[in-house]
């Protein structure tokens, strides 16, 4: 049992009308001061001050969807990528949210992660996330543009990552450039034809590496061979097609991410290949791992915990009204490994 000099002993906190009660004046007044709601009512100096020390006394807390409320803003943002869970084992997604908590943290926001069943539709997605529950969105999903397209009706800012959008602002990093360079690094290695695996799904940013490795091959005279299109499944075994494409001249396999290339060095490694002696294999990330990985490949870094930091940044700009730029394309760093 707590005792207060305002005359209440409860093991509670206080609610805002015993508050006001115990100083003697109205519910809007106490909310004015206390919640920061609007009142009519001029509040003095004085009658703030006994508010704010009755509060303390009687350990009463503010209520913060009525500051919300008044404020028109919850001080969340959400992070919604389209996965049934969003798990740390997903090193990429990892550096991406990691760098949405390093700005929330210097920030006046929280961030909250959202996801989905892998059977609901977009209306079940919809339903969790328009509803204004927070102040704007951070949108990874590809596969889902008639949600994307919901949520922008329904006026919730939004930024896109990753993938750039046409419709939303988007922090992006540069997929054709850092492609374009590791190929251009293969020809001065003396690689004059090399085998390309890319993924099964063909977001813009998935579009853009293929691209990438396309353009840089016909400027610099190369043949490119279209391999393996990796599965969410990940396996990594060379198709008949790749090695017909190594027995006729190709002597590098390009990748468009680094896991697809660890598992491509270590089937080329089971059968006899010496990698690089034998066969040059590139990926993309550069994502640092506390455990070495088995094969350090050469790869292009891309700063993907600063694309989350600048996300956020991005959206609270757009919270407030401030237009941002509509694309901004964050540079990747090339990295020489051991694997060309």
């Amino acid at each position: 049992m707590r005792s207060s000099p305002f005359g209440r002993e409860s093991t509670r906190p206080a609610t805002l009308r015993e508050v006001a009660d115990a100083v003697g004046v109205s519910l809007p007044t106490a909310s004015a001061v206390l919640n920061r709601t609007k009142s009519g009512t001029r509040v003095s100096d004085a009658t703030r001050q006994r508010l704010e020390a009755a509060a303390a006394a009687m350990g009463y807390r503010p209520n913060e969807l009525a500051r919300a409320l008044f404020r028109r803003r919850t001080r969340l943002i959400g992070f919604y990528a389209q996965f049934e869970h969003l798990s740390a084992e997903n090193l990429f997604l990892s550096e991406l949210i990691g760098g949405m908590q390093d700005a929330t943290a210097t920030a006046d926001c929280d961030l909250v992660l959202h996801t989905i069943p892998p059977d609901a539709t977009p209306e079940d997605a919809f339903a969790g996330l328009g509803d204004r529950r927070v102040d704007g969105l951070i949108f990874f999903s590809p596969d889902q543009p008639a949600l994307l397209n919901s949520l922008i009706q329904a006026n919730l800012p939004v930024v896109t990552v990753v993938d750039e959008s046409s419709f939303v602002p988007s922090v992006v990093v540069d997929d054709h450039g850092g492609m374009y360079r590791l190929v251009e690094h293969l020809y001065d290695r003396g690689h004059r034809h090399f085998v390309y695996r890319g993924w099964h799904a063909n977001p813009v940013s998935v579009i853009n590496r293929r691209r990438g490795a396309e353009d840089a091959a016909e400027v610099l005279g190369m043949t490119m061979t279209i391999g393996r299109v990796m599965q969410s499944d990940h396996r990594a075994e060379l198709l008949e097609s790749e090695w017909q494409a190594l027995e006729n001249g190709a002597t590098a396999i390009v990748c468009w991410e680094d896991t697809c290339a660890e598992l491509t060095c270590q089937d080329l490694t089971q059968r006899g290949i010496d990698v690089p002696g034998q066969v040059a294999v590139t990926g993309f990330n550069g994502i640092s791992t506390v455990i070495p990985l088995r094969f350090r490949v050469t790869t292009v870094r891309a700063p993907w915990r600063q694309v989350g930091r600048q996300a956020v940044t991005c959206l609270q700009e757009l919270v407030q009204g401030i237009v941002p730029s509509h694309k901004e394309m964050l540079p990747v760093e090339f990295v020489q490994g051991e694997s060309t």
